[in-house]
C-alpha cells in the first residue's frame, strides 16, 4: 500500500454518501488513492463546482492525475467542472485515464 505524505483531507462522493480521505490539493483538484479497491489507482476528484466530490478519472500514476489537471485546467481556464463542460474535457480524460 503505497502512503501519502500529505495530511490533506479530501471529501469524495460515494454510494454510501460523502466520505474524508488522505489526498493531496493539486491546483483546485483532489489527488486520492482508491476508496473502496485493493488496487493502487489514483482518483483526480473535483472539489468545485457542479461535481464536487466527484471522480474525475482514475490513473494508474499520481503523475497522470497531474497531467490531466494540467490539461484540464489549460483547456478549461479553471478548475471548477460544470456540466456543460463535460463533452470538452473527454477527449483529455480519455488520453490519462485507464479503461474500465
Amino acid at each position: 500500500m503505497i502512503k501519502l505524505k500529505s495530511a490533506d483531507r479530501i471529501k469524495i462522493k460515494t454510494m454510501l454518501g460523502i466520505r474524508e480521505v488522505k489526498g493531496e490539493f493539486y491546483k483546485g483538484f483532489g489527488i486520492n488513492k482508491d476508496y473502496y479497491s485493493q488496487n493502487n489507482y489514483w482518483h483526480l476528484t473535483v472539489l468545485e463546482g457542479d461535481k464536487s466530490g466527484w471522480c474525475l478519472a482514475k490513473c494508474r500514476k499520481k503523475n497522470d492525475c497531474r497531467l490531466l489537471a494540467d490539461g484540464i485546467i489549460k483547456k478549461l481556464e479553471r478548475a471548477d467542472i460544470m456540466d456543460s463542460d463535460i463533452d470538452n474535457i473527454r477527449d483529455i480524460v480519455k488520453k490519462y485515464s485507464i479503461k474500465g
